[in-house]
């Protein structure tokens, strides 16, 4: 037995909308969040002058 489709419709996208919202805004945030991290850690490695990775920026990376 085949199951059956529903259509997507406009009530049941507005009834989605609100888990769809938040599931993009949480993704916006952790994107923000990787990036000021990555930001820190190149501003920590390019403190460390002598090309290895300075112990500040491994804590950075973790």
């Amino acid at each position: 037995m085949e199951p059956t489709h529903q259509p997507f419709t406009p009530a049941s996208a507005s009834r989605t909308l609100p888990l769809v919202s938040r599931i993009v805004l949480e993704a916006i945030e952790l994107k923000r969040e990787w990036r000021a991290a990555i930001h820190r850690f190149e501003l920590l490695q390019v403190e460390a002058d002598t090309g290895a990775e300075s112990a500040a920026a491994r804590e950075a990376r973790r």
